[in-house]
C-alpha cells in the first residue's frame, strides 16, 4: 500500500495468507492471476463452509471446483520418525530391499517416513528408488480407497502398489497396471504382506493402450490416476504445468473416461487449476452434476501439519 503498512497489518496479512494456503492447499492460485497466460479463468469465486468455490463457464458449459482440505492427524505420528541408525541400514537404496546403505539427506527424508508409507514396512515391503518418493502414504491411500469403494477399480499407474492394496481392502476387487515389470513384482510382494493378493489383478501394459472390453473381465467402475509428475522436481515449480506430465495428461484423461464413468486424479498441490478446468471442460461429461453444472471436489491433503502431496 502507498506509504507502507504497519507491522500489525503485515502480521495480519501473513496470517490470512497462511490460512488460505491451508484451506486451499494451492498456494499460488490467486497470486498474480492477471500475469498468467491462461485462456480460461474463473468467473466467480466464493468461500462457503470451509470450502473455496471456483466457477468456470466456457461455450455453454459450466464447471465448479469445490476446494477443501483433509487434515490427517495420527496419534503415532512421532513414532513414524524413526531414529537414524545407519549401522542397521543394509542393502543398496535402489534395490528392492527397501533399506538404503548410503543415506543422502534426501533419501533419509523418505526412509524416515517409511512407516507411514507402509505400516507393515518391517514385514518385507519392497521399494525401488523412485517408489520411495512416489508411493502414497498409507493413511491417505486408505482415505481415498474408502471414498472410491465400489465393485471394481483400476489403479492406472500402480507402481509399488500402495494404492492398489488399499483399493483391494475396501472394494470387491482391484486392477493394478504398470508398464514397469519390476514395479509390478514389488506390488505383488507388498500385496501379499497385506493379504489382499487374491483381490488384485495385475496388468503390464501401456495405460493408453488399455481397452475396456479386451483387457478387463469386469470393467472398472472407477479409474484412479497418479500420473508421473516428473520426480521430486515438481515441488520446485511455482505453478505446476500439467504439460510436464508424461504420457500426455489430456490423453490420460481421455483413456480414463473411455474405461470408466468415474475418474479420480491425484495431482500436485501446486497445479494450475485454470489449466485443469480448461482440459476438463472439453468433455461433455456430467461428472457429478448439480443444476446441470459439473461439480468437482479438489482436496488438499495435509499430514502431521505438513503438506506432503
Amino acid at each position: 500500500l502507498p506509504g507502507g503498512t504497519s507491522k500489525k497489518k503485515k502480521k495480519k496479512k501473513k496470517k490470512c495468507k497462511t490460512k488460505k494456503k491451508l484451506i486451499m492447499g494451492f498456494k499460488h492460485f490467486l497470486e498474480n492471476k492477471a500475469k498468467r497466460n491462461q485462456v480460461l479463468h474463473p468467473i466467480e469465486t466464493c468461500f462457503l463452509n470451509n470450502n473455496y468455490l471456483l466457477v468456470y463457464k466456457h461455450e455453454g458449459k459450466s464447471l465448479v471446483f469445490r476446494i477443501t482440505q483433509k487434515h490427517f492427524k495420527d496419534k503415532e505420528f512421532a513414532s513414524y520418525k524413526a531414529e537414524r541408525d545407519q549401522s542397521q541400514l543394509p542393502g543398496d537404496f535402489s534395490s528392492t530391499s527397501g533399506r538404503p546403505a548410503k543415506v543422502s539427506k534426501l533419501n533419509q527424508k523418505y526412509y524416515d517416513k517409511r512407516y507411514y508409507l507402509f505400516s507393515k514396512y518391517d514385514e518385507g515391503i519392497e521399494l525401488d528408488e523412485e517408489s520411495w518418493y512416489s508411493v502414497t502414504p498409507e493413511q491417505i491411500a486408505s482415505y481415498i480407497a474408502k471414498k472410491c469403494a465400489c465393485n471394481s477399480i483400476l489403479d492406472a499407474f500402480c507402481g509399488a502398489g500402495g494404492n492398489s492394496i488399499q483399493f483391494a481392502s475396501h472394494s470387491a476387487h482391484a486392477y493394478g497396471n504398470d508398464i514397469d515389470k519390476k514395479k509390478l513384482a514389488m506390488a505383488m510382494t507388498n500385496a501379499q504382506i497385506y493379504k489382499v493378493q487374491d483381490k488384485i489383478i495385475y496388468l503390464n501394459k501401456d495405460f493408453l493402450t488399455l481397452e475396456k472390453d479386451k483387457d478387463f473381465t469386469d470393467p472398472p467402475d472407477v479409474v484412479f490416476v497418479i500420473p508421473p509428475w516428473g520426480g521430486v522436481q515438481y515441488s520446485k515449480e511455482k505453478v505446476y504445468n500439467l504439460n510436464l506430465i508424461k504420457p500426455d495428461f489430456t490423453k490420460i484423461v481421455e483413456r480414463s473416461l473411455a474405461l470408466a464413468d468415474n475418474l479420480v486424479l491425484f495431482l500436485p498441490r501446486n497445479l494450475d487449476i485454470d489449466q485443469l478446468a480448461s482440459i476438463l471442460l472439453k468433455y461433455d461429461r456430467p461428472f457429478s452434476s448439480i443444476n446441470k453444472e459439473c461439480l468437482i471436489t479438489l482436496e488438499a491433503f495435509v499430514y502431521g501439519g505438513i503438506n506432503i502431496k
